[in-house]
């Protein structure tokens, strides 16, 4: 007999099988010949589907083969990696799904998801401008309170146009600085003061590198956060030591240009008074929009503000501490494998985050294809840290998933898109591909290659055989 008779042999049985169980003590009824031009819907669990049963299966076991020969010990070395990949709730491959490992940027998948549950996708921030006394005639007599509210993307044009793979929008301070001026203020006696007093005053994680912030990976941390908490110089964007005060100073400059004097010394930080006048405000993009300005770009400053504000929100403070324990609390309550998670940060530039693919992969199968998260994920070939990746093959367009990179780790989770121009024979065929592949001691060159070798061949899937081939010929 033939593999394929043998195939639809035992499929046959165990469709008469299931049926005769379905009725405990049932046995099988004598056949019965339908009436003349009667219809006969195919039953369930009829032969007729057994076509699809097997498709499922042979390519399931083609994807599995051909990842087993990309993601190879030799091309591993002695590196630690996780790999896991699902389609509608099915496994398709998995390899040390539940090792924790240092997820490096996919710990944002996590972060997104509690910020979605959290505080929601249509949540706004909204940066305030208010007075010692209410202007009159134009004047402010007193100081002018630039007070911030954590926004993430709270920008000069200047430092936006810097950017490589920005997303819009952002938050403009020269826009803010434009409407005091339309507000009626032409002159302020006092200084411009920025008040960061939503959060704590903590800069950066301790255990964080001091790189990241030298090579712009990640700036100062504050509630008044402009320029990714960067301030502009002769030589370029550097870190600013007082966010706050930068960001005043920088207010300053803009509300000049904007025709507003400003009479007063230098600009300084300090919190607004409780009496203060309120003159203006500015609400940022809806947090669907932000966060896709968080992941495409992996914007790790952002993100680390987004931690904050969880803790904020939640009651907890404005602290890392806060945020990082409100993510692990609301992945839990998704019902999510959070065994193994070590949240340090909310962008997974600390080393001594740990997460595993079981965790992503659930975190991302949650949310779905129509959610706010797949929409916010760079797109293979097209957008963000994937534009320049898997070119000329069939992931582009198709792959949208968060990239990683940390020394000698590389991680590259997200969806695989069905095909439109080859569909899938079976319904089951055409779900989504949900996958997670993390590396942790593999050279990030090493690393980068593997994840789209491994997308493309996601993006290959199905391969299987034709249903005529397999389909008992009449």
């Amino acid at each position: 007999m033939s593999r394929r008779g043998r195939l639809l042999q035992v499929a046959a049985g165990l469709a008469v099988m299931a049926g005769a169980a379905a009725v405990p003590g049932a046995t099988a009824a004598a056949p019965t010949t339908p009436a003349a031009g009667a219809s006969m819907p195919t039953p369930l669990l009829s032969v007729r589907r057994v076509p699809g049963w097997i498709e499922s299966t042979l390519a399931g076991q083609r994807v599995a083969a051909t990842l087993a020969g990309i993601v190879t010990p030799a091309a591993l070395g002695p590196a630690t990696a996780c790999l896991l990949v699902e389609q509608g709730g099915r496994v398709l491959t998995a390899r040390n799904a539940t090792t924790p490992v240092i997820p490096a940027s996919n710990m944002k998948i996590l972060t997104a998801t509690a910020a979605l549950d959290k505080l929601g996708p249509g949540y706004r921030y909204t940066t305030a401008v208010k007075a010692d006394r209410a202007p009159a005639g134009g004047v402010v007599t007193g100081n002018l309170y630039l007070i911030g509210s954590g926004d993430p993307v709270l920008r000069t044009p200047q430092y936006e146009a810097t950017l490589r793979d920005t997303v819009p929008p952002y938050t403009s301070l020269a826009a803010l600085a434009a409407q005091v001026r339309a507000a009626g203020v032409t002159e302020v006696t006092g200084a411009v003061i920025g008040d960061e007093s939503r959060y704590d005053t903590q800069r950066r994680i301790p255990t964080w590198k001091p790189v990241y912030t030298e090579e712009g990976d990640a700036g100062p941390l504050s509630a008044l956060n402009v320029d990714d908490g960067f301030a502009s110089t002769p030589t370029g964007f550097v870190g600013a030591t007082q966010p706050a005060q930068a960001a005043a100073q920088t207010f300053t400059a803009l509300l000049a240009a904007a025709g507003v004097k400003v009479d007063g010394p230098a600009a300084g930080q300090g919190s607004a008074p409780a009496a203060a006048v309120p003159v203006t405000s500015i609400q940022s993009a809806p947090l669907s929009q932000i966060l896709d300005a968080i992941l495409t770009p992996s914007d790790d400053t952002a993100a680390e503000l987004v931690t904050k504000e969880l803790g904020k929100v939640a009651g907890g403070g404005g602290t890392t501490a806060a945020g990082t324990a409100v993510i692990k609390a609301d992945l839990t309550a998704d019902g999510l494998p959070v065994a193994g998670l070590v949240a340090v940060d909310g962008s997974g530039l600390d080393r001594g985050d740990r997460a595993t693919c079981a965790l992503v992969v659930a975190a991302l199968d949650r949310a779905g294809t129509g959610s706010a998260l797949i929409s916010e994920l760079p797109v293979a070939g097209k957008t963000g840290t994937l534009s320049y990746r898997m070119r000329g093959t069939p992931a582009v367009g198709r792959v949208l998933a968060k990239t990683g990179t940390l020394d000698d780790v590389s991680a590259l989770s997200g969806f695989v898109l069905a095909s439109t121009t080859a569909p899938a024979p079976t319904l089951q065929l055409r779900a989504p591909v949900v996958f997670s592949l993390i590396m942790n001691g593999v050279p990030v060159s090493t690393g980068i290659d593997l994840g789209n070798r491994v997308g493309v061949a996601l993006a290959g899937y199905p391969v299987v055989p034709a249903v005529s081939t397999l389909d008992p010929q009449t």
